[in-house]
C-alpha cells in the first residue's frame, strides 16, 4: 500500500504543483496584504483559478498512473502496428487465391472457410486424399459456419462443407420454419474436432456478464465465432455496448492489448497460433500481456450445442493456470441424397458415402506433416447428438 502511494505521488510535477499552490496562497491572502477584502475580486478570482488550473496540470500525471494501473494499459510499451507485427512473427497466412469460381458438374464443390483458416487447410488434405480415388473435390472459399450452411442447402454445386454444431442446432430449432426445414435436409458425413471458445480480455473482467456495456470484437471474416459470440451474449442476457467485427484476428487481440477494446471473442480449435505468439510479449512487453486472461465459460443453461473444454500451459506457455471454457464441434455435414432418386442425385449420394467410409479407413494415415494436426483428434464415434448419419441405399 505504501509503496503504491510512493508511485502515485512521484508522477506528481512539483515545481508546477509550487507554482499553482503559490497562485492559490497569494489569492487567499491578498485580501490581508493590501486593503483587506475591499482587493479587486477579478485579481484574487484570476489568481484562485489559475492556481487551481496549474495544479491540475501538476496533478495529471499522477491521477492517470493508478488508472492505468487498475486497468493493465501499461503506458509506451508497444505500439499498435508494432504489436500486429510481434503476434503475426511466427503466423504465415496463406496467400492461395479464392476459389470462387462456378464449380463443374462433374465435381463436388467442398465448402470451407476464409483461405487462411483451418477449415480451408483441412479441406485441401481432403482434395488431396480423395484424389487418387476418382473423387474431384473443388476447395470453395467461403465466410466460413453459416455461408456455408446457406450453400448446402441452396441449388449451387456445393455438396459437402465444414459447420459448427451450435449454429447447426440453432437453424434446427429455429423460430424461423424454413430455416428449421433447410436443417433437416442435411447429414453428418464426419464429426471432427472440438472447437474452442477464447475470450481474450481485460484482466478485470472476470465472467461474461462483466462484459454488459463493454466494446466486444470478433474476428473479421469469421462468421462462426460472431453467431458463436451472439449466442452467448444472448442466452446470458447480457448486452454488450457493441459487437465489431470489423478487424481480422490479430489487429482485435491488439486492441484488447493496447485497451482500444475489452474483449475479442473467436472460435478455433487450439492452439491457435495467434494465441500462442502471445509469448512474444514477454520479451520487452510483458505489461500488456499482463492486462489480459483468457476469460472462463460456464455451459449455458438451456442451450445445446457446447461442450465443456479446458485450455491450459500445454496449449499457450504464457498461461499460469488452466481455464474452463467451452467449445462447439467442428462437423463435416453434406445434403441428403438418400431418397432422391435422378441419376444425378444417385451419383452424389454414392460419391459422399464414399468420402466418409474413405476418411474412416485412411484417418491412421491423416499425419503430419503431409496433412494437418487436427486430424489426429477426429474421432469418427464421437456422438453428436440429433444429427443422422450420411446412408445411401445400393
Amino acid at each position: 500500500m505504501g509503496s503504491r502511494v510512493l508511485e502515485t505521488w512521484s508522477g506528481v510535477e512539483w515545481p508546477v504543483l509550487i507554482v499553482g499552490l503559490g497562485a492559490l496562497l497569494i489569492g487567499a491572502v491578498l485580501p490581508w496584504l493590501t486593503d483587506g477584502w475591499g482587493t479587486d475580486r477579478r485579481v484574487r478570482g484570476g489568481l484562485v483559478l489559475g492556481g487551481v488550473l496549474v495544479c491540475g496540470v501538476a496533478l495529471w500525471p499522477a491521477v492517470q498512473s493508478p488508472r492505468a494501473q487498475e486497468s493493465g494499459v501499461p503506458q509506451g510499451q508497444l505500439s499498435y502496428p508494432e504489436c500486429i507485427a510481434k503476434l503475426n512473427a511466427a503466423t504465415n497466412p496463406s496467400s492461395k487465391p479464392s476459389a470462387n469460381q462456378p464449380i463443374p458438374d462433374g465435381k463436388i464443390g467442398l465448402v470451407s472457410g476464409i483461405s487462411t483458416g483451418l477449415y480451408y487447410k483441412l479441406a485441401d488434405d481432403l482434395v488431396k486424399l480423395a484424389g487418387p480415388h476418382q473423387l474431384t473435390l473443388v476447395n470453395r472459399e467461403t465466410l466460413g459456419s453459416e455461408d456455408n450452411f446457406r450453400k448446402l442447402v441452396s441449388t449451387e454445386n456445393a455438396g459437402i462443407g465444414f459447420v459448427q454444431s451450435d449454429l447447426l442446432d440453432w437453424m434446427r430449432h429455429s423460430t424461423n420454419g424454413e430455416e428449421r426445414k433447410q436443417a433437416e435436409l442435411l447429414r453428418l458425413v464426419l464429426p471432427l474436432y472440438p472447437e474452442e471458445i477464447h475470450v481474450l480480455a481485460r484482466r478485470q473482467l472476470l465472467h461474461l456478464a462483466d462484459l454488459a456495456g463493454r466494446h466486444v470484437l470478433t474476428p473479421a471474416g469469421s462468421q462462426g465465432s460472431r453467431y458463436t459470440a451472439q449466442n452467448l451474449l444472448r442466452t446470458a442476457q447480457v448486452q454488450p455496448a457493441s459487437l465489431d467485427g470489423s478487424q481480422p484476428l490479430v489487429e482485435a487481440m491488439c486492441s484488447v492489448l493496447l485497451g482500444r477494446a475489452d474483449a475479442v471473442v473467436f472460435v478455433q480449435g487450439k492452439p491457435v497460433q495467434s494465441l500462442v505468439n502471445l509469448q512474444e510479449l514477454r520479451r520487452g512487453a510483458a505489461g500488456l500481456l499482463d492486462g489480459v486472461h483468457l476469460m472462463p465459460l460456464d455451459m449455458p443453461p438451456h442451450v445445446v450445442g457446447y461442450e465443456v473444454a479446458r485450455i491450459d500451459h500445454s496449449d499457450y506457455p504464457w498461461l499460469q493456470a488452466p481455464v474452463q471454457t467451452l467449445s462447439v464441434q467442428a462437423m463435416l455435414m453434406a445434403v441428403d441424397f438418400s431418397l432422391r432418386r435422378t441419376p444425378y442425385e444417385k451419383l452424389r449420394c454414392r460419391q459422399i458415402k464414399q468420402l466418409a467410409d474413405l476418411v474412416k479407413a485412411k484417418l491412421p494415415t491423416l499425419r503430419p506433416p503431409d496433412y494437418q494436426q487436427k486430424w489426429l483428434e477426429v474421432d469418427p464415434r464421437h456422438t453428436v447428438r440429433g444429427w443422422k448419419p450420411v446412408e445411401c441405399p445400393a
